[in-house]
């Protein structure tokens, strides 16, 4: 994760000095990279450190292209720290998200909030973190998009190359009042002129995302805890099973949405490649789902030592004949249930030895030891006895 902060950091400020031309106005080369280092480290030692350094450092960059895009970028950067700071990789994979566009992976992006939420937060806040991140991601694509000129639909976007350059160009003069109205224009207007047509589809292609998110998160965790039929056998079986909702929701934001408000997009089978691209991206999600969980795993697995504490046979003897002794805190360890029933089944043996030793004691008393009470005792004490004559 702190490599990934460090990454588009320099990604940012690389192009912003390639494709614009402001070499002389951005950091050095050696800045640059002594930067990256710090993001680097700071994310390292602490994520919400590399995180804080990520959003200092991506300041000036956003400055080159505008002050007002960079007060709004840092506003939402710095009032949404509270809540980024648990669910830091689903942050990072939401404002990661531009770069995934080139490589014509973005249907995986829901797939894999459903998948990565369920293990990188808390289980009260399982689905709804994913949900949010999922329609966030399609809506931060939305206005990248949007702010370079191109089209919002999320299909169209999938294989879209950012460039800088067309965002510096539409915004670095443009003033607070021309900056608003140019992030939010791209979602109201469309090919047909219809505001209220345009913007229904955006938000419903939006929905359709998060949708997608919630109902992988929700069917992976009723599988992991009912774990019936095949879906018990595997990770790997679960993130199948529990991808086919969402790779639907996905696919109806494709084409159901736009077929429906008869505005420009994909049809039923036009393009032919539609489904198995979606398919496609499912099969990638599910591969860095169960990269990630690999990697996760530690290493070395460090054995866990049970002390168990069993009475002696005179501390039993005394037990029996009703005098209560305890056992002394710092000698009794028991850590786990396992080690409190091997203890009850210790117990449970020497009461019953002096149970059979008490009852050999009755016998003697009453009237010598029965033929079978003398092999017993004979056999327990292992003495040879010789008769002479």
């Amino acid at each position: 994760m702190a490599l990934g902060w460090a990454a588009l950091y320099v990604l940012v400020d690389t192009g912003l000095a390639r494709d614009v031309g402001l070499a002389d106005s951005t950091f050095p080369v050696q800045w640059r990279i002594f930067l990256a280092a710090c993001v680097f480290v700071g994310g390292m030692w602490r994520p919400v450190v590399g995180y804080a350094l990520f959003v200092a450092a991506i300041a000036y960059p956003l400055y080159l292209i505008s002050v007002y895009v960079m007060a709004l970028a840092l506003a939402v950067l710095i009032l949404s720290a509270p809540l980024v700071a648990g669910h830091l990789p689903l942050a990072l994979m939401v404002i990661g998200a531009p770069l995934v566009a080139p490589i014509h992976l973005t249907p995986a992006l829901p797939f894999l909030f459903g998948l990565l939420s369920c293990a990188t937060s808390p289980g009260e806040w399982r689905r709804a973190s994913g949900t949010i991140s999922a329609g966030l991601c399609a809506l931060w694509l939305k206005l990248c998009a949007g702010m370079a000129g191109y089209t919002t639909d999320l299909w169209y976007i999938n294989g879209w190359s950012p460039e800088i350059a067309l965002v510096y160009g539409r915004f670095h003069a443009a003033n607070s009042l021309q900056t608003l109205v140019q992030l939010v224009e791209p979602l109201m207007v469309g090919v047909d002129g219809s505001a209220a047509t345009v913007l229904l589809f955006n938000l419903l292609q939006v929905c359709a995302w998060a949708c997608a998110a919630y109902l992988v998160s929700a069917v992976r965790d009723v599988l992991l805890a009912r774990k019936l039929g095949s879906a018990g056998r595997g990770s790997a079986w679960l993130s199948v099973l529990s991808l086919v909702p969402g790779v639907v929701a996905v696919w109806a934001g494709y084409v159901v949405v736009p077929s429906w408000l008869q505005v420009p997009g994909p049809r039923l089978l036009d393009p032919l490649w539609l489904p198995a691209q979606v398919v496609l991206a499912a099969a990638v999600a599910i591969g860095v789902d169960g990269l990630l969980r690999y990697l996760h795993q530690p290493l070395f697995v460090r054995q866990r030592s049970v002390r168990v504490a069993v009475p002696s046979a005179s501390a039993g003897r005394q037990k029996g004949r009703g005098k209560k002794k305890g056992f002394e805190p710092g000698r009794s360890s028991v850590r786990s249930g396992q080690a409190r029933s091997v203890e009850r089944a210790g117990q449970a043996r020497i009461l019953g030895g002096d149970e059979t030793r008490r009852s050999q004691v009755r016998d003697r008393r009453a009237g010598g030891d029965s033929p079978a009470t003398k092999s017993r005792r004979d056999a327990e004490d292992d003495i040879i006895m010789i008769e002479l004559d």
